[in-house]
């Protein structure tokens, strides 16, 4: 009896040990819980995944439908939003290339206009040669005067100096003029100015249409026609 009550009493000791372990156990877990259950809104709070990484943001469902509208409203807020950013985009677009194709204009006017400034300043180069040359040639030209005596009302002179292209018209001197009225057959006295290289040069009058010599100065016979002489000096 008394092995036996020991054993009892040893059982009952055991049994009380093993509650208490439990007990433990259980006030273990039940604190454990609590800290993934801590740890779990902390994740769920901050969008922070469970191995501590950031996750997307959860849209919280509705509750309501006001809540509902409100989401659908900051929905269409934000498809606003990016359809306005693209259409600034497209805008922003259509006046680069619009401005590009403004610079390719500009870029083919500025060409031309190099172009004909080219042509002009090689013009301007091959006149300025011109001028210096006719310049020179003017510098070697000496002053002669041709005088005619002779009836007539009107008298030319032509000769090699223009290549008797083309006659010049003679002017009456007013004191000849003064003596002879219009119309007389009196002899007159005509004049005119050349400015021509200095040489030896034929030349010939036309006295009212005519082709004349003028018996007072020097003359020349070259294929049977008569000329005069007009010899300029330097």
């Amino acid at each position: 009896d008394d092995f036996g009550s020991g054993l009892e009493i040893d059982g009952n000791n055991e049994g009380e040990g093993s509650t208490s372990e439990k007990n433990l156990v259980a006030g273990e877990l039940d604190s454990q819980r609590e800290v993934d259950r801590r740890h779990l809104a902390y994740v769920n709070n901050n969008d922070i995944g469970l191995n501590g990484s950031l996750v997307a943001p959860r849209l919280a469902a509705p509750d309501s439908t006001r809540d509902y509208l409100s989401l659908q409203g900051q929905i269409n807020v934000d498809l606003d939003k990016d359809m306005n950013k693209m259409a600034f985009k497209v805008e922003n677009g259509d006046e680069i290339n619009c401005l590009k194709r403004m610079l390719q204009a500009l870029l083919v006017l500025q060409t031309k206009a190099e172009n004909e400034i080219c042509k002009a300043q090689k013009l301007v180069s091959e006149k300025d040669a011109e001028l210096h040359a006719a310049e020179e040639s003017l510098s070697g030209l000496v002053e002669a005067k041709i005088h005619y005596s002779g009836e007539g009302l009107m008298v030319e002179v032509a000769g090699g100096f223009n290549g008797w292209h083309q006659t010049i018209k003679m002017d009456l001197q007013s004191s000849s003029a003064t003596l002879e009225p219009v119309g007389s057959r009196k002899s007159r006295l005509w004049s005119t100015t050349l400015w021509l290289y200095p040489g030896v040069y034929e030349i010939k009058f036309i006295v009212d249409g005519q082709w004349k010599i003028d018996p007072h100065r020097e003359s020349t016979i070259r294929d049977g026609i008569e000329n005069n002489i007009l010899r300029v000096d330097r």
